[in-house]
């Protein structure tokens, strides 16, 4: 068997390490998205509904508290401005305007914040990664949005800072099965 690369044994170091101080946080991560998803009993709650001839109804308020927060934040487009330090910088500062504007539009932001914001509501935690993509445009690359799921985010726990600022690394790892990945890259 190949060697692994020193950068791939110290991120799967860090995952190790970060995966045991958030592990609390995903299990319960887990649980508060199936409640928002109707599994709001537990088994021995259904058991015992049952047993007394009632049935295990479950009169979900937690998704529609969570799309109407969603429509009220993202009810308008976000504007963005970039402010000019003096005189010789209001053409660049416009430019700014415009690319942000262009790469909000070109990545379906609403629907990317959209996403973000019901893992905020949901899991505790939304994140929104702007990254290049090299194939759009036809080749000539794109810089793009996206959301990412809470559950494949490692944030070095040490971090103090509410938006992960201040952290060493944060690692985005997501599993994947071997078939799936030999379907996505068959070479």
């Amino acid at each position: 068997m190949a060697e692994k690369n020193q950068e791939v044994k110290l991120t799967e170091e860090l995952i190790r390490e970060y995966s045991g101080a958030r592990a609390e946080w995903a299990k319960q991560a887990v649980e508060d998205s199936e409640f928002r998803t109707g599994a709001q009993w537990t088994k021995e709650q259904i058991n015992t509904l049952k047993a007394r001839n009632q049935a295990p109804v479950v009169v979900n308020c937690i998704h529609n508290a969570v799309e109407q927060a969603k429509a009220l934040l993202t009810t308008n487009k976000p504007r963005f401005q970039a402010t000019a330090r003096e005189d010789s910088d209001v053409k660049t500062a416009r430019v700014m305007s415009d690319i942000m504007d262009w790469i909000w539009d070109n990545s379906n932001g609403n629907m990317v914040l959209k996403q973000a914001i019901d893992d905020y509501y949901v899991k505790g935690m939304g994140c929104i990664m702007a990254y290049p993509d090299m194939n759009e445009d036809f080749g000539k690359g794109e810089v793009l949005l996206k959301s990412i799921d809470p559950m494949d985010v490692y944030i070095d726990p040490s971090s103090r800072d509410p938006f992960a600022q201040d952290a060493n690394h944060i690692i985005i790892a997501k599993k994947s099965m071997q078939s799936q990945l030999l379907l996505q890259y068959p070479q």
